[in-house]
């Protein structure tokens, strides 16, 4: 069996509707309309340069945040293995909360979160309405067992999956073409840069339309993720941080999310 960890709960929610349960009916009124004034005054702005679907879709879920978005807590058992598997890095939270601020990037699509962990990008997305498969390691059970304790103590119906980057196996094959992928902190060891990208690069291919919402944490000035792209023919749109609360049920302070860069990526037109 999965031995017992301890357990966070993590809560998700946008920080407009603090303000409007904690003023009166004046101060509420006076909130919305200065709310709706900036995001119209953001609709005009953004209108002023061409997007493609996803910044659309990214710049109307955080205009009408305040308005759309309830929190989502999360539960989730975690520990610092020998591995790293196990533990909820600033990364996962980064792009946890990227797509709760924008469920319409994953709702009603077939998602796959690559080197999962404890599936807090995937469960979020599930949690947000998409069709969720969360894989790690084939030779890592210990962290798919939790993985899949992990979904059922959250009631998400998410399919776990043993896939090792670079290696295509008759159950990875069988996936059903998937629309988004999620990682997470994926690429912090270069021995695995490459087969994390061939890993990318087949999902792409099996639906031109599949994109890769990546949370890269940048803990070397030096290490760029340019050359990958180029070697791969990716490339990297990047994505601004929503404005998000991201609480602890233990009551310890949410990491900073400065060096979390995120990432749209796609293949480059052939």
């Amino acid at each position: 069996g999965v031995p017992k960890r301890p357990m966070n709960e993590i809560t998700f929610s946008a920080p407009a509707l603090h303000e409007e349960e904690s003023s009166g009916d004046e101060s509420e009124e006076l909130s919305k309309k200065e709310y709706e004034d900036s995001s119209e005054s953001k609709g005009e702005a953004s209108s002023k340069r061409p997007r493609q679907d996803i910044q659309q879709k990214e710049a109307a879920a955080n205009d009408t945040a305040g308005e759309q978005l309830r929190p989502i807590t999360l539960k989730l058992a975690t520990v610092l293995d020998a591995d790293y598997g196990l533990y909820s890095w600033p990364s996962a939270l980064g792009l946890a909360a990227f797509v709760f601020a924008n469920p319409d990037l994953v709702r009603g699509r077939q998602v796959l979160e690559l080197g999962a962990g404890n599936g807090l990008p995937g469960l979020m997305a599930a949690r947000c309405g998409g069709r969720v498969v969360l894989s790690d390691r084939a030779d890592a059970p210990r962290v798919l067992a939790t993985c899949r304790s992990i979904c059922a103590l959250n009631g998400v119906d998410a399919r776990v999956l043993g896939l090792s980057w670079g290696r295509l196996t008759l159950e990875v094959a069988s996936l059903p073409p998937v629309d988004v992928l999620l990682a997470a902190d994926c690429l912090y060891d270069l021995r695995d840069f490459d087969e994390f990208a061939a890993t990318c690069v087949y999902f792409f291919r099996k639906n031109p339309g599949c994109l890769l919402l990546m949370a890269y944490h940048n803990r070397s000035s030096s290490r760029t993720l340019q050359p990958l792209l180029d070697t791969w023919r990716l490339t990297a749109q990047t994505l601004s941080h929503p404005e998000i609360d991201i609480a602890f049920a233990s009551g310890a302070a949410a990491p900073t999310l400065d060096s979390i860069q995120l990432f749209l990526i796609r293949p480059l037109d052939p």
